[in-house]
């Protein structure tokens, strides 16, 4: 692709780096309300329980799971987003 950005795409840009992140908490407010989520709100969960904020404090997940986890099944490795793969190099 095309790695320069004109005018035109820039804006479009900029204006979804602002529009985004609003829509997303609104999202999480619908959720909440109806007691619900999606499968990426799920994954971004437990991304953040197992991901340590700093590389010197790990969470009370990680602890507990550290050396219990001996082997990672992955069925559909095609279908595997970027997300979840990182959530399978932090367990």
């Amino acid at each position: 692709p095309n790695t320069t950005n004109n005018g035109q795409q820039r804006a479009l840009l900029n204006a979804l780096s602002f529009l985004l992140p609003r829509l997303v908490a609104f999202l999480d407010i619908e959720f909440k309300s109806h007691d619900t989520c999606d499968y990426s709100s799920i994954t971004l969960s437990a991304l953040q329980a197992v991901n340590p904020v700093d590389q010197i404090v790990w969470s009370d997940i990680t602890m507990r799971m550290d050396y219990q986890i001996k082997h990672i099944l992955v069925d559909e490795f095609q279908d595997t987003s970027s997300a979840q793969l990182n959530l399978i190099k932090v367990l």
